[in-house]
């Protein structure tokens, strides 16, 4: 192993080890300590003073100060980024005004040019039409006159003839004609016998005759007409069977229209496998969706199912699944190729249901064995989906669902007559007079049947023209009113809710 040697002068720190003349050995060599040569350092010099400790405190204070500078432009910096904006969506709003005023500027303008044409049209307008009542002023003059003369005339006619007294007398007999109206709820002692007179108008359609005076004058008690009840085809009593009620109303009338029109749908659909459907078919399908409402299962597989848990023996053994989910796809109430359209005069939201409604209704009113006593008002069918046909009622203890016209026996409560609400078509203004086209609508059958007797129903419905309309067909009504009708007498405008101790009926002449 070779060395490298030092140059001359200096000690040789390596040799070679390996050569026998070597007068070290390894041992020595490692215990030989080897000095290098480090660099000198400067000493520091400590000075004996405090200057360091209140230099520390110096940094301390420079680093907060720098610190809440720097904080505090943050702050700055950001609320002025902030008001720039605000600043520009400001000048935004500014702009966008200054458009839209220059815009209304020229609509003003137009506007106004328009105005000034008009007004100089309606100026000739005006001074045509003063010389036209001028005109008409002088030939009205004129024909005064020569009235005038034909009037005394006529008075000496009459005078000579002995007939001036018959022809007054039977005019005042017309126009004191008998308006008989019942008004519910004044207290006795606020009826005085006095004449009322005010202009006639019709809170609901705005009657044309509304500048006609009316003279109302109390009258006593005329309900002393002959009744006329309606009797029903067969008596039907608590003691009748639940089948004999329901096939009176659903009688095969109905299940005749079912048949004809389920298999005409499945005609016109070409449904497979299809066999036309029966009456018997029909009622004992009908049955088994009874059954179903008065025993549910969370599907309908189940009533066939071969556990006896679940199987229901009374509807599997009478109809096959199969067949049920068939005249199920099937059923039908109304021909689809007749379906008016939407725009059409005859539209109705019923359609598909509508031969069915109408022959309930006249099975109603067949089996009615109603009093004298009749009472129309609106009904609620509750549902809560979704439907065009649902209505929202605040008022009524049903308040979400299928509003019902109903004509029912005031105190048996027996629906005589029924009409559901289908609410007003979209492209038509909201009906006027609506109360009143349905009671007239309700008690049409009555009226055609000879009917005599009363019917009662709330201010919604109630309008002077109605209760006239009622009264010549022979049927007396009573009703509640509101106060601010302009068709009322003074004296009902006039009575306090706090002075009403008890009802009384009142019957007014008009």
């Amino acid at each position: 192993m070779n060395v490298r040697r030092s140059p001359p002068g200096k000690s040789n720190s390596y040799t070679n080890l390996s050569s026998p003349n070597n007068e070290f050995t390894i041992q020595q060599i490692t215990k030989q300590q080897i000095t290098h040569r480090k660099r000198k350092q400067p000493e520091h010099s400590i000075c004996n003073c405090n200057c360091s400790s209140e230099i520390q405190e110096l940094r301390k204070d420079l680093t907060t100060m720098l610190q809440k500078f720097t904080d505090t432009q943050e702050t700055t910096m950001t609320l002025m980024r902030e008001n720039i904006v605000d600043m520009r969506t400001q000048l935004n709003d500014i702009k966008e005004a200054a458009v839209n005023l220059n815009n209304e500027q020229k609509l003003m303008k137009t506007q106004l040019s328009d105005l000034v044409i008009k007004t100089n049209y309606t100026d000739n307008k005006i001074q045509t039409l003063m010389t036209e009542i001028k005109q008409i002023n002088n030939k009205t003059n004129a024909n005064e006159s020569e009235i005038m003369l034909i009037k005394s005339k006529t008075a000496i006619n009459l005078h000579s003839s002995g007939l001036g007294e018959n022809i007054m007398q039977e005019i005042q007999d017309r126009t004191s004609r008998e308006r008989n109206i019942i008004i519910v709820g004044l207290q006795e002692g606020n009826v005085t016998n006095t004449v009322d007179t005010f202009s006639e108008t019709d809170d609901s359609d705005g009657a044309e005759d509304q500048w006609k005076k009316v003279i109302w004058s109390q009258q006593p008690n005329m309900d002393d007409f002959d009744r006329v009840r309606l009797q029903g085809t067969q008596f039907l009593s608590s003691q009748t069977r639940p089948t004999t009620y329901f096939t009176r109303f659903f009688n095969d009338d109905i299940f005749t229209h079912i048949v004809t029109q389920t298999n005409l749908y499945a005609e016109q659909n070409q449904s497979r496998n299809w066999t036309p459907v029966c009456c018997d078919e029909i009622k004992a399908f009908i049955g088994i969706i009874i059954l179903m409402g008065l025993h549910p299962l969370p599907t309908v597989d189940l009533y066939w199912a071969s556990d006896p848990f679940f199987r229901v023996d009374e509807i599997a053994s009478i109809m096959p699944i199969k067949r049920l989910k068939k005249i199920l796809e099937n059923l039908h109430l109304n021909n689809n190729e007749q379906t008016p359209q939407r725009a059409a005069t005859n539209f109705d939201k019923l359609f598909k249901v509508r031969p069915i409604l109408d022959l309930l209704n006249i099975a109603c009113h067949r089996e009615a064995k109603t009093t004298s006593s009749q009472s129309i008002d609106e009904s609620m069918i509750r549902f809560k989906g979704r439907s065009t046909l649902k209505q929202y009622m605040p008022f009524k203890p049903i308040k979400r669902g299928y509003k019902v016209w109903v004509r029912a026996d005031s105190k048996t409560g027996y629906v005589s007559e029924f009409s559901i609400y289908t609410g007003k078509r979209e492209d038509q203004a909201p009906e006027v007079g609506l109360g009143v086209k349905v009671v007239k609508s309700l008690t049409q059958k009555l009226i055609d049947q000879g009917f005599r007797g009363h019917v009662a129903f709330d201010n919604f419905f109630a309008s002077y023209e109605l209760l006239q309309y009622l009264f010549e067909n022979g049927i007396y009504a009573t009703a509640t009113v509101n106060s601010g009708r302009s068709d009322l007498p003074l004296i009902l405008k006039t009575a306090k809710k706090k002075n009403v101790s008890r009802q009384k009926k009142i019957h007014l002449e008009r």
